[in-house]
C-alpha cells in the first residue's frame, strides 16, 4: 500500500485585492530606492515573514486611504520625496489628503461654474434667445443668436454678442433691440424696468 503523502498546508489566508496592491507598491518603492526585492511567497506558498512584516507596517501606516485611491497617493507621494530619498509609506496620507483637498476644490469649481456661467450674455449655451417682431404678421418671434463666447460653434460665432446700448436683456436672459421695445412694447415678462 502507498502511503499518502500530506500536502503543506498553506498557513496564510487569502490576500485581499487591498494587501496585493500593497504589496505591489512595497516593491516598487524598494525597486526606487535600489533595495532588493523581498519574495511575497515562501517555499509552501505562504506569505513570506517579511513580507508580512512589511504588509503590516504599510498597512497600519495607510489604514485610511481607500482601495481606490493606494496608486494614485502612491504616484502623489513620490512627488514629495526627491528620487535619492527612502520612500516613507506615510508621506501617502498626506499625498491622499491633497488629493481629495483637489477633487473637493474640482467640485465646487463645477459647482460654481453651473451657478456662475463663464458668459453671462448667453449662459454658457452658445446662444442667445432674441425677440424679433415682425410687423407683417404682428407677431413676436423667438430665434436663437449665435453668441461671441468659446461656447458658440466656431463657425457661427458673432463679432460681438446682444448687449446694452442696442439691446434690453430681460431677467432670465432674453434679448430684444432697442428699437423693437420702444416702438412695440415688451415681447414677454421680465423686459420691464
Amino acid at each position: 500500500m502507498s502511503e499518502q503523502l500530506d500536502k503543506p498546508s498553506n498557513s496564510s489566508p487569502a490576500l485581499s485585492r487591498r494587501d496585493s496592491i500593497v504589496i505591489v507598491l512595497i516593491q516598487k518603492s524598494r525597486r526606487r530606492a535600489e533595495l532588493p526585492m523581498i519574495a511575497a511567497l515562501d517555499e509552501r506558498g505562504a506569505l513570506h515573514p517579511e513580507m508580512t512584516f512589511e504588509l503590516s507596517v504599510w498597512t497600519e501606516e495607510i489604514a485610511t486611504i481607500p482601495e481606490a485611491y493606494l496608486v494614485p497617493a502612491y504616484e502623489r507621494a513620490l512627488t514629495l520625496i526627491a528620487s535619492d530619498r527612502p520612500f516613507i509609506p506615510g508621506l501617502m496620507r498626506q499625498a491622499f489628503a491633497d488629493l481629495r483637498r483637489e477633487e473637493k476644490l474640482a467640485l465646487e469649481d463645477r459647482r460654481r461654474r453651473a451657478i456662475e456661467p463663464d458668459c453671462w450674455h448667453c449662459a454658457d449655451q452658445g446662444y442667445q434667445p432674441l425677440y424679433a417682431y415682425e410687423e407683417k404678421s404682428r407677431r413676436w418671434y423667438r430665434a436663437l443668436r449665435p453668441c461671441a463666447c468659446a461656447a458658440a460653434p466656431e463657425g457661427q460665432r458673432k463679432a460681438t454678442p446682444l448687449q446694452s446700448p442696442g439691446y434690453r436683456r430681460s431677467g432670465l436672459g432674453e434679448y430684444v433691440s432697442e428699437r423693437d421695445y420702444l416702438k412695440y412694447g415688451a415681447p414677454a415678462t421680465g423686459f420691464e424696468g
